[in-house]
């Protein structure tokens, strides 16, 4: 069978790298079958075997030839470390061709030019050539190259010797400014001057190929349990010790690094663990220095301090904690057998047999939000859906918990020794674990570790003396943290749309599954318990609109009872799309979240990069096949909701406008968005959104139009400024009148009017990849206003049109004088109306409304009666609708 599926594939991959690697007259189409097919072969090891070669062969020859295609080289090494890590690389050495190979990429560091195009082909080529001869002997020094990767620094481990400090941090200069160099070459550049006025901090361009890195290395610590104090505990010390040297001269490289060995070291303390305390009291000295840097290292590094402390008074206080909060249902218990008895001795509440349909399904419960096209995100959920994973269960765990609290304490020489409780039911266990936790919480609050252990061990003995337990070899098993449930809310689409209006599209039975998240948010107000409530978790896969959705959920809720949010732990995580800016956003703030969640998603990096991919629209994925790339951006994806606990607020506001009636040629406005309520008022229908990221108007509201009605292709992933440079259309402007409520950075708020000719207008309240106005910061109480006149709008063009400016003076200045055109004001209301009543258009978060006269913009502030009525039941930090963002890392604004 394989010599008959041998032939296709090679001929597959050879036109995949052909497709991939330098320029081509010609366009080559990849079929669908093809795609599919290249994957499904890749479960044959021989078949992995070739491809390695093969990439090792085209890495060589684009390194020897010094050629560069924007993402050429990276995604050549991303596809060459993916396959090794996740294949088995058994087969590699036996290829008739691997000497050949290996020999080739000796002659790199022969004769004067031993310098590569990309400081990271050597060490990943290096690294697996010796995996591939002998993978037992190198899998130390492999282990250790990837967390150095992880942590975005080089491979120091060739050099990391404590007393060679000098030669580390010179190879350390040398490496960061060939990152440096190289990061210049591969900038992505399009034939467009635009591009010249693109602000660079948003600039995603990068140079690391290795976003897989942790999910593989986490992996490997939970199948080989002997790796963790031996390599990542040796590894993580070794590299913190070297940031202070990195930080003199390369301040922003090294507070990336801190932060990512931080989250790192927290994430293994939390789930994996040390068998004994000294690497924990060693890592505590370690990081006690990162206490004193600046946010956010100082904070992340407190945190750590803190964690580190207490783990070493108790061990698994941290995945104690991280479960209860996440898993709420293991507190609870409802007893299939007659009920346990005293139940009112316990600290810990019981439910009744309604609350405990609150945690069915046992799995933790995301609730998604997702575009309807297909798209690689969407295949991913559906892939984590039909994970036959087994979960482990409440049960699982409290035992976990109750076996190694009794264990903590043994005496050395019964350390081989496990306590087993298998002799007891689920409710003795669940009785013994409350009794457990009620003691191990009061005896966490001693600072003295002796006090705390001698006050624990008493405890200990009058607890277990009337619980039997057995004595055996039986090692205790760390459960795996649950994958999560998904509830998928968009699956059949039906289109509702007025005239001129792009579609807005809602789920067949979306009603009954808002309805239930509508019914978790009551069932959390009712209960009353903060604690052990779940998490609201909601999943956006897609872009601007999916978040605008969740605005519109929540703003409906907040509107009419803000008091049911008071109790909720709402969580939004935002799975990575290219028209997001929401991603885009988190991805600049947050290094983890860009290389381990952005990238992934958002560019294609596990295998080279397929342009042109001719689908079968009628053909469906087989539901069987188990695609790697899919199999490992859920893995993503468990592991961004899993460790993502850093809630940032994104302030929401209220956005009212007014429309002419659309209910005679078309569906009515208020069948298109539930929630909107639209009351007439004379000729005209007015309706409320919410919406977290932009309002938009004038010529970029027309452009999208334009883009939503044609079926070029060309023409659909064209810019504004792309589409204005090429003189392509004329857009209209606007006569407005504009009444705002100015604000300056001390909170000063004036009232101000104008009228004017308007070309376009930008209120942002997330930076949406252009460089017109005022950064924006989300959590503010102000958005950033950014507006071009008529007049100013032709001075524009001209000087878009003049391309040898661009060419004399620097981005900065270039920059600057076109930004001299815009006029930017800081707001917090605004009220827009056109003056001679002439219909205009605005997008709201990627959606668009047409035949607008009039829109107000205002914060989700409850009026002045509502506050004096609950003055003092609603909490400071539910006056104003925030959506609560999830990133892995605290970041600057």
């Amino acid at each position: 069978m394989l010599q008959n599926k041998q032939p296709a594939f090679i001929d597959i991959v050879a036109k995949l790298l052909k497709h991939s690697g330098f320029p081509i007259s010609s366009k080559i189409e990849i079929k669908y079958n093809e795609y599919t097919a290249f994957w499904e072969n890749l479960s044959e090891d021989n078949n992995v075997a070739y491809y390695v070669i093969e990439l090792l062969k085209m890495i060589d020859h684009t390194e020897h030839n010094k050629k560069v295609k924007n993402y050429n080289l990276e995604s050549l090494l991303s596809s060459l470390l993916t396959m090794c890590m996740f294949r088995n690389l058994s087969n590699v050495k036996k290829q008739r061709d691997y000497k050949e190979v290996k020999s080739n990429w000796e002659h790199h560091f022969q004769g004067k030019n031993k310098q590569l195009l990309n400081p990271y082909s050597n060490a990943i080529v290096t690294n697996l050539m010796q995996m591939f001869e002998n993978q037992q002997q190198e899998e130390n020094n492999f282990y250790g190259y990837l967390i150095c990767s992880i942590a975005f620094l080089p491979e120091l481990y060739k050099v990391a010797k404590p007393e060679n400090i000098e030669l580390m941090y010179d190879s350390l200069k040398q490496h960061y400014s060939l990152v440096e160099q190289y990061g210049k070459q591969v900038r992505i550049k399009n034939d467009s001057f635009y591009n010249f006025l693109l602000d660079e901090r948003f600039d995603l361009q990068e140079t690391a190929e290795f976003q897989f890195c942790y999910e593989y290395l986490t992996l490997q610590i939970r199948s080989k349990k002997n790796l963790a104090p031996r390599i990542y505990h040796d590894s993580i010390s070794k590299f913190f010790k070297m940031i202070p040297f990195i930080a003199q001269d390369f301040p922003e490289q090294a507070e990336k690094a801190a932060l990512s060995l931080l989250h790192m070291t927290k994430q293994f303390i939390t789930f994996y663990n040390f068998e004994n305390q000294d690497p924990l009291k060693s890592l505590l000295n370690i990081i006690e220095i990162f206490r004193r840097w600046p946010f956010p290292v100082g904070v992340l590094a407190n945190e750590l301090v803190q964690l580190l402390s207490l783990e070493s008074k108790s061990r698994w206080s941290a995945f104690r904690a991280k479960i209860r909060e996440e898993i709420p249902a293991i507190d609870f218990y409802d007893p299939p057998a007659p009920p346990l008895q005293n139940f009112q001795e316990m600290q810990i509440p019981l439910s009744s047999q309604q609350n405990q349909q609150m945690f069915e399904p046992r799995m933790p419960q995301v609730y998604v939000f997702q575009d309807n096209r297909v798209s690689e995100a969407s295949n991913v959920i559906m892939f984590a859906c039909q994970s036959e994973k087994r979960n482990p269960t409440p049960h699982d765990f409290r035992y976990f918990i109750c076996t190694q609290l009794i264990q903590q304490y043994k005496p050395p020489n019964e350390k081989l020794s496990y306590s087993t409780l298998n002799n007891l039911s689920e409710a003795d266990v669940f009785k013994l674990y409350c009794q457990l936790m009620t003691i191990i919480q009061k005896c966490e609050r001693i600072e003295s570790v002796p006090e705390f252990e001698l006050i624990y061990q008493n405890a200990l003995e009058e607890i277990l003396a009337n619980v039997k337990t057995e004595q055996g070899q039986q090692q205790l098993l760390i459960p795996d943290f649950p994958s999560y449930y998904f509830h998928i809310m968009t699956k059949k689409p039906i289109v509702f749309t007025a005239p001129k209006q792009a579609p807005i599209k809602i789920e067949q039975n979306q009603c009954a599954d808002i309805q239930s998240i509508k019914d978790f948010i009551q069932r959390a107000y009712d209960i009353n318990m903060p604690l052990h409530n779940e998490p609201l978790r909601l999943l956006i896969v897609g872009g601007d609109q999916e978040l605008f959705q969740v605005c519109m959920l929540l703003g409906e809720i907040y509107k009419a009872t803000p008091i049911r949010l008071k109790n909720l732990d709402i969580r939004v995580y935002i799975c990575p799309n290219s028209n997001s800016a929401m991603s885009q956003f988190l991805a600049v703030k947050d290094p983890w979240y860009q290389r381990y969640l952005y990238l992934p998603f958002v560019e294609d990096i596990l295998i080279p990069k397929l342009e042109n991919i001719k689908e079968d629209q009628k053909q469906e994925p087989e539901k069987d096949n188990k695609f790697l790339q899919l199999e490992l951006k859920a893995m993503c994806l468990n592991t961004y909701l899993r460790e993502a606990n850093r809630a940032y607020n994104v302030r929401v506001y209220k956005l009212k406008i007014w429309q002419k009636d659309l209910s005679k040629d078309g569906v009515a406005i208020q069948q298109q968005m539930q929630g909107l309520e639209p009351k007439p008022d004379k000729d005209l229908i007015n309706s409320r959104l919410f919406f977290c990221s932009y309002v938009m108007f004038g010529a970029i509201a027309d452009f999208e139009q334009v883009k939503e009605r044609t079926k070029d292709e060309k023409t659909q992933r064209m810019s504004f400024y792309d589409y204005k440079e090429k003189n392509l259309c004329k857009f209209q402007n606007l006569w407005v009148k504009m009444k705002a409520a100015c604000t300056d950075m001390l909170g000063n708020i004036s009232d101000c009017e104008t009228s004017a000719f308007i070309h376009n207008c930008k209120i942002n309240n997330i930076y949406t990849n252009f460089f017109e106005g005022n950064m924006p910061m989300p959590h503010t109480d102000w958005l950033e206003m950014s507006y071009i006149t008529q007049d100013n709008a032709k001075l524009f063009d001209s000087g878009l049109r003049q391309k040898k400016i661009f060419k004399k003076h620097s981005q900065e200045s270039i920059q600057n004088a076109f930004k001299s055109l815009f006029t930017n004001i800081s707001i917090t209301k605004l009220l827009v109306e056109e003056i001679n009543k002439k219909p205009f258009s605005i997008i709201v978060d990627g959606n668009i409304y047409t035949d607008v006269v009039q829109f107000k913009i205002s914060s989700t502030r409850p009026n002045k009666e509502f506050r004096e009525k609950y003055k003092n039941r609603i909490p400071q930090n539910i006056m104003n609708l925030n959506l609560p963002i999830m990133s892995f890392l605290p970041f600057k604004v």
